[in-house]
């Protein structure tokens, strides 16, 4: 009886909220809620209201994930948010790419690549969005708490990157923000709010996702291209048309997106306006983006994430000489 409540409530809001998905397909679950959620949000975004914000130190620092994480209450009884796992994917790159010092991830990096003035902050708030271990592979759940296969392992290695390979400070914020998921962006608020609050550093603000899509070959193919003779995913940038920085966060991407063109051909996708806040409100450089989708092995999301630090780290360099 509950479930079938749920599911009424869930086609209400399709119906009202004119979402474009079908609720009949089992892979299309996880972005109906996706909109579903981002809408209610933002719409308690747009009066004042109080908060009760944790402080910066609630998240950072914070890498142990729980493989005990109960279902999610809006998926469907055969996808749990999965747990650790031992598999290696065959597409991993070969010794002799440029991207190989990253494939083999050994720890989640948090806020060690600063030394207290960051420069850029990077978070997750749907962290257990997650990428196939192996082309083919048939999960049961699109999330995982397993740092290696969900967006921790993005966000550390374009971290590492603008480190290391730039001299970039990074904040990269490890914590699990999607649990529950229907309060994700009211704690990537404060996580947003805090760090900038404690880094007034901060000049760059990154929300890394990745897209979901139903499963199926057409859809495989969406997200993949190929770099350096080796499989890539693309990458998406989201604008959202209600954050008071739309300008610059326009004149950021395309920036950014003729730097990807130059170096790598194929890794940018396209352009996305939205109509929500994303949170995208503290910093002008701000941006929301989709590495890859669902049917995106790791190896390609990883490689993408090295490409992608890379074209930030020439950006953001470039723009220190201005």
């Amino acid at each position: 009886m509950k479930r079938r409540y749920s599911y009424t409530y869930l086609l209400l809001a399709v119906i009202l909220l004119n979402i474009p998905m079908s609720v009949s397909d089992p892979d299309a679950w996880e972005e109906v809620m996706k909109d579903i959620s981002i809408r209610a949000i933002d719409a308690s975004f747009s009066v004042p209201k109080e908060k009760t914000s944790m402080s910066l130190s609630d998240y950072v620092g914070m890498n142990v994930l729980s493989p005990n994480i109960s279902m999610l209450s809006y998926r469907q009884p055969s996808s749990p948010i999965s747990g650790t796992a031992d598999i290696i994917d065959d597409n991993s790159p070969t010794a002799d790419s440029d991207t190989s010092k990253y494939s083999d991830l050994s720890a989640i990096n948090s806020e060690d690549l600063h030394s207290g003035q960051p420069k850029v902050l990077i978070y997750h708030t749907h962290t257990t969005e997650s990428y196939l271990m192996k082309e083919g592979e048939k999960p049961s759940s699109w999330r995982s708490t397993d740092k290696n296969k969900n967006l921790l392992s993005v966000g550390s290695i374009v971290s590492e990157v603008l480190h290391d390979e730039y001299g970039i400070q990074v904040l990269h914020i490890t914590k699990i923000l999607d649990q529950p998921y229907d309060s994700a962006y009211d704690r990537s608020y404060d996580v947003a709010k805090a760090a900038v609050e404690k880094y007034p550093s901060i000049e760059y603000i990154f929300d890394i996702h990745r897209d979901g899509l139903a499963n199926n070959e057409a859809n495989r193919q969406v997200y993949l291209t190929e770099i350096n003779g080796q499989k890539c995913a693309s990458i998406m940038f989201v604008m959202s048309t209600k954050s008071k920085y739309i300008d610059n966060m326009r004149a950021f991407g395309s920036t950014l997106q003729k730097k990807m063109n130059e170096l790598y051909p194929g890794l940018f996708r396209r352009n996305m306006d939205r109509p929500y806040k994303y949170n995208l409100e503290f910093r002008p450089n701000s941006m929301l983006f989709e590495v890859g989708s669902n049917l995106t092995t790791v190896a390609e999301a990883r490689c993408a994430a090295v490409y992608l630090g890379r074209s930030l780290g020439e950006v953001i360099t470039a723009s220190q000489g201005e």
